[in-house]
């Protein structure tokens, strides 16, 4: 509070103005002579009512009294004002600390293994052989070495989500005895870890057998890996999570089939989703599509396409786990399905399903998935062309490759990494959609050559 003040501003001059003295008595002021009033000689005559000033009276207590209470008043703000300034706690300023920018990660190299023939044997495992590990520029270039060989492994099983790659390696060692270890890249293939090996299980013959990895995820959040451990003593498999930071390792669920395949972990929905049969066999008919909560422990039926005279093939889920995708082919005379093949969305919201295409050529693979762009548009690949649907159900020619499409890796409306040719021999090309250019980075064949998947960074 500002203090009082005697002096004041008036027009820009100071003029200071003298308190009077307050001990003397305040002389009686003189009132002024009555003036005689002129006669009015238009009117009646009237004695005119004279107004004198009244003499002031207790002036010297009126001012002692706003004196007193100007005094009262300014002890009243020094004492708050002082008091305040005691108790009140100020906070510091909160300075805005602007976010990290999150770097863009984009799809560079194609991550994969090549196995090498070495000499010599091992004990029960035959010709000694070593797996590498590479990669290579999706623009084309010379092949990096992401870790050293591994001896007597052959990788089977992989995935790859953004700059995660997992892939399953079988080891043989002393014995003949397979063990399969889980190996994991989080910078897009180039360097890899071990973060999970396989124990040893007594055989019902007696004798030691490994244990076997049937199917292996990344799940929906990049978060964790989830593979189906099967166990061939007590014929059951037993879903395990891998924390990918921690590198802990959860059993989640026991499933009484050795065989489990696991179509993907929607981390959101709380959901494993996953089909069952046999394992190492040929003709299990994919027809029940599992669901396993991980909060309430429940396992559903979550699709069931079970139809006379076809066999379910797979399932490709969207990103997001909106939509899956299923292929149906048709029993043959002999054992397994063959064309026509029928793929169908299913909508998990609205519970309904739509057919996007039916190839009926036996020539090259059943490709089939989401594109990897926000669109999340289905495809399909017949012959040389990979065709997207629409939402209304109209295909599109994303393009037509020089050959039979072997298979599809990375599908954008800017991108596309696909491999043609056969299973002997392939070459995985790239195409640049704004460049129109088309690169090959790799040739070579899938008895030797395992492509894991694209590696962002």
């Amino acid at each position: 509070m500002e203090s009082t003040s005697t002096t004041q501003d008036t027009e820009n001059e100071n003029v200071t103005t003298e308190m009077p003295d307050l001990s003397q008595p305040e002389p009686e002021q003189s009132l002024p002579p009555t003036p005689t009033p002129m006669p009015d000689t238009n009117g009646p005559t009237e004695s005119p009512t004279v107004v004198t000033s009244p003499k002031p009276k207790n002036s010297k207590k009126k001012l002692l009294a706003l004196l007193l209470v100007v005094l009262l008043v300014a002890a009243g703000a020094a004492y708050w004002y002082f008091q305040m300034r005691d108790t009140t706690t100020y906070a510091p300023q909160a300075t805005t600390e602007q976010p990290a920018t999150p770097v863009e990660l984009k799809p560079a190299t194609v991550a994969y293994s090549f196995l090498e023939t070495g000499t010599g044997q091992t004990e029960g495992c035959g010709d000694t052989s070593s797996t590498t590990l590479y990669t290579r520029p999706i623009a084309g270039g010379e092949r990096v070495k992401s870790a050293e060989a591994v001896a007597n492994t052959r990788f089977s099983l992989y995935d790859a989500d953004k700059n995660h790659v997992v892939a399953v390696g079988s080891s043989c060692t002393k014995g003949g005895v397979n063990t399969d270890v889980v190996w994991y890249s989080s910078d897009g293939g180039s360097s890899y870890e071990a973060i999970y090996t396989g124990e040893k299980t007594s055989g019902a013959n007696g004798n030691d057998l490994g244990e076997s990895i049937s199917s292996i995820k990344i799940s929906s959040d990049q978060g964790m890996v989830v593979i189906a451990s099967a166990d061939y003593s007590a014929q059951k498999n037993t879903i395990k999570m891998i924390d990918l930071q921690t590198k802990k390792t959860t059993d989640i669920a026991t499933i009484s089939s050795i065989g489990v395949f696991i179509q993907g972990y929607d981390v959101a929905g709380k959901t494993i989703y996953y089909y069952t049969g046999c394992l190492q066999c040929d003709g299990t008919s994919r027809d029940k599509l599992m669901a396993y909560n991980t909060e309430t422990k429940a396992e559903t039926t979550f699709l069931d396409q079970t139809k006379a005279g076809t066999s379910g093939l797979g399932a490709v889920f969207s990103h997001d786990f909106t939509k899956v995708l299923t292929i149906r082919g048709t029993n043959g005379q002999e054992f397994g399905a063959v064309a026509p093949y029928t793929i169908q969305e299913y909508d998990v919201a609205k519970k309904t399903t739509r057919t996007i295409a039916t190839l009926k050529s036996e020539a090259g693979q059943r490709i089939y998935g989401y594109t990897d762009d926000d669109t999340q548009l289905p495809y399909y690949v017949d012959g040389k062309n990979v065709y997207t649907v629409s939402a209304e159900g109209k295909p599109t020619a994303m393009f037509e490759a020089t050959g039979t499409v072997y298979e599809v890796y990375y599908l954008s409306s800017k991108l596309a990494v696909v491999s043609t040719g056969t299973y002997e021999n392939f070459s995985v090309v790239s195409y640049d959609y704004d460049a129109k250019e088309a690169k090959t980075v790799l040739s070579g064949d899938d008895a030797s050559t395992t492509i894991f998947g694209i590696g962002f960074k």
